[in-house]
């Protein structure tokens, strides 16, 4: 009935041809996917530039603004500054801070960007990247996947924390099978007020995944192992596609424009209007 996969992965690495992994320019504009080494300070990194958001290729960056941190004593809440970064209140004895992270399902976590400001030769930030996994009638559990902070010592001013602890985790929202609800947060700490201590936007950077294969074929002219296999499972579990008939695929067989149509708008999730 479709000849799906051929098809559908043109599609997508065209639409992504042009944005291949953004580099770092010798002037800093850009920078590279892979971050540098666990908790090293860079200085001077601009954002990559836009990647796409679908294909499996191309990375994408969950980008969570100063302004959505709150503070642990709401009373207080934080300094925004002119420069867009925030910092904690005089008098704020906390000093703590946290926002949340949203995050596709099945995204690829490969690393953590965090922007701050630092020029007090005695203070430091201190950031924390964490998940929570809560199932049903049981307390959360955490883990921690970047946890790092800025010189205590050192005055570099705006610079920027690399991380690479988040690199090769799979994000999921919900665990059906164990009724587990999954969420993350950026937790900020500032050692103490201080003007020259800040913080900036944090960039998670991810790419697109294809499910893994099963152990079985759900279509008897799809084996396992055989060339498109994960890719074909991965549409029949979505619900893109159920195959020519009950138990074949027909890989070989023609694509028409109407088939197409009706794939690519299950896939994309096409279309809805506003309410009316």
């Amino acid at each position: 009935m479709f000849r799906k996969v051929l098809a559908i992965g043109t599609l997508m690495i065209c639409a992504g041809a042009a944005l291949a992994l953004a580099q770092e320019r010798a002037d800093g504009s850009t920078v590279a996917p892979n971050p540098p080494k666990l908790g090293t300070v860079t200085a001077g990194i601009s954002p990559a530039d836009a990647p796409d958001t679908f294909g499996v290729t191309d990375y994408s960056a969950c980008v969570i603004p100063p302004s959505s941190f709150h503070a642990y004593n709401q009373a207080l809440g934080y300094l925004s500054y002119t420069d867009g970064y925030i910092g904690p209140q005089t008098g704020d004895t906390f000093r703590y801070f946290e926002a949340p992270v949203y995050l596709p399902t099945g995204a690829l976590l490969n690393g953590t960007h965090i922007r701050y400001y630092d020029n007090d030769s005695t203070g430091y930030v201190w950031v924390q990247f964490a998940t929570f996994a809560c199932s049903n009638g049981a307390a959360c559990t955490k883990s921690t996947l970047v946890q790092v902070s800025s010189d205590s010592s050192g005055t570099p001013g705006y610079t920027t924390l690399s991380d690479t602890g988040s690199n090769g985790v799979t994000w999921r929202n919900y665990d059906q099978s164990a009724s587990t609800i999954n969420y993350a947060m950026i937790r900020a700490y500032f050692s103490e007020y201080s003007t020259a201590l800040k913080l900036g936007p944090i960039m998670i950077w991810y790419q697109r995944q294809i499910s893994p294969a099963p152990a079985t074929a759900t279509f008897d002219d799809v084996p396992v192992g055989s060339f498109g296999f994960q890719q074909i499972e991965a549409l029949a579990d979505s619900g893109i596609t159920a195959g020519c008939d009950s138990n074949n695929f027909c890989p070989n067989s023609p694509l028409t424009r109407i088939q197409m149509a009706v794939y690519l708008s299950k896939a994309l999730g096409l279309h809805w209007a506003d309410w009316h």
